[in-house]
């Protein structure tokens, strides 16, 4: 286990310095960051200053060398937009982005494979047909439209929840809502259809044989068999979490990396955006490895060379 750990983690470092090299060269095919920080109305002489002060008139491959020679150090630059470091910024604002991010995933996975087995247990029952439909729902609406939607109904039709910022538990509760609606409805699709699998295995039909309680044969036999390629989802689905987050954050002014992230493009602040990038990827390449190291701890039968 130790030797494949090792192999994965060196096998991230192309992934990661490819990620690097595209997310450079694409930044700066948007425009001047320069011309955008001084407005249209700078003198050329202006423009070259800055851009002279930014480091932006050296040759890109100079560019390039001079920020992965930062990386390999762990400075990640200066911001174009706030002048502070790029670090500092970015974990300035990751406390935000966990608290909704973990708070969705939580509500997403609980309330996911609870409706998933419920609605296994009660196939083709009126309750049955009712989640999928509501699950069909759940992975059409857009997160803008459905935060919108929320905003209108809950924040001021009702005035029940505030409508955007962080700072009491009540402002986390539509963004939360609104980032784990879709994945909980991928959760009970899927839980639903592994369930449905598993409730035919001899096992299952051993164990309800041998008279044990409903709640042992689905928590001990049942569950444990499903969430091995569940697991498989809620990992490839992280990338989707943060990309939503991106959405949900910009709509409810929630001030998380993701809108960071969008306010960094909307100025151009290559800085921002390449170490966000390069970060928020090795956080998802870091998580598909703790994916794989938990299927040997659902399956020991499960074994890496």
């Amino acid at each position: 286990m130790t030797a494949y750990i090792i192999r994965r983690l060196l096998q991230t470092v192309p992934a990661l310095l490819g990620i690097v090299l595209v997310t450079f060269f694409l930044v700066r095919l948007t425009g001047d960051p320069a011309r955008l920080v001084l407005g249209e109305g700078a003198t050329e002489q202006a423009v070259l200053a800055l851009r002279q002060s930014l480091g932006l008139n050296d040759p890109v491959l100079t560019q390039f060398l001079r920020f992965l020679g930062g990386v390999l150090r762990g400075d990640f630059g200066t911001s174009i937009r706030y002048r502070e470091p790029v670090l500092g910024l970015f974990w300035e604002r990751v406390p935000a982005t966990l608290e909704l991010g973990l708070a969705a995933y939580l509500l997403a996975v609980s309330a996911g494979i609870t409706v998933g087995v419920y609605s296994a247990l009660r196939w083709n029952t009126t309750q049955d047909r009712l989640i999928r439909l509501l699950v069909l729902v759940g992975q059409a609406v857009p997160g803008f439209y459905l935060g919108l939607l929320a905003i209108i109904l809950f924040g001021v039709h009702w005035r029940l929840l505030p409508t955007g910022g962080r700072g009491t538990p009540a402002h986390l509760v539509l963004p939360a809502a609104t980032l784990a609606l879709f994945l909980a409805a991928l959760i009970v699709r899927f839980t639903r259809s592994m369930v449905l699998d598993v409730l035919r295995a001899d096992y299952v039909r051993t164990a309800r044989a041998k008279g044990l309680p409903p709640r042992t044969v689905i928590t001990r036999h049942l569950l444990r068999n499903a969430l091995i390629p569940l697991i498989t989802v809620l990992a490839a689905q992280t990338s989707v979490l943060f990309s939503g987050a991106v959405v949900t954050e910009t709509v409810f002014a929630w001030p998380g990396i993701g809108r960071f992230a969008v306010q960094a493009i909307s100025t151009r602040d290559f800085p921002l955006i390449q170490a966000t990038v390069l970060i928020l990827t090795s956080v998802v390449l870091l998580l598909n490895l703790l994916v794989d190291v938990a299927y040997v701890w659902l399956d020991p039968r499960i074994t890496y060379q």
